[in-house]
Formats: structure tokens, sequence, C-alpha cells
């Protein structure tokens, strides 16, 4: 039972709807919105491979940042 409403959640939020402000609050750190966020972000697995976001820094290129970065020697 316990997997078919964490399930619920997931679907909710992979078909791109957003829970209320208060209930993200209320339910944030927990299974229900951990669920509702990797739908919502597109996460999922298939035969063992786990898919989603490619870079959760939306739009940061690291790369770049990190070349500027001083070295320490």
């Amino acid at each position: 039972m316990k997997n078919s409403i964490l399930h619920r959640f997931y679907l909710h939020g992979y078909s791109g709807n957003a829970l209320p402000v208060w209930f993200r609050r209320i339910a944030a750190r927990s299974q229900i919105h951990r669920a509702w966020l990797s739908g919502f972000d597109g996460n999922f697995t298939e035969s063992g491979i786990a898919y989603g976001t490619a870079n959760p820094y939306n739009g940061i290129d690291l790369n770049r940042r990190a070349a500027k970065a001083p070295r320490l020697t």
C-alpha cells in the first residue's frame, strides 16, 4: 500500500503537476516529497539503469567554472 501511494505521488510529479507550497513545506524531506520531486524532475529507472537530469545545476557550465578557479599548489 505504501508503494502505491508513493507511486501516485511520483506520477503526479511526472505529469508536471506541482504540489501546493504549504503541502511541500509540511512534507519536506519525507518519502512522499522525494517521490514527487523525482517524478517532477523526470528521474526514472529502466532495466537497472537510472535516468534523470544530466545537469542538476540548470545552466551552469561546471567545466568553465573549474577552469577559472585558481589552482592550489
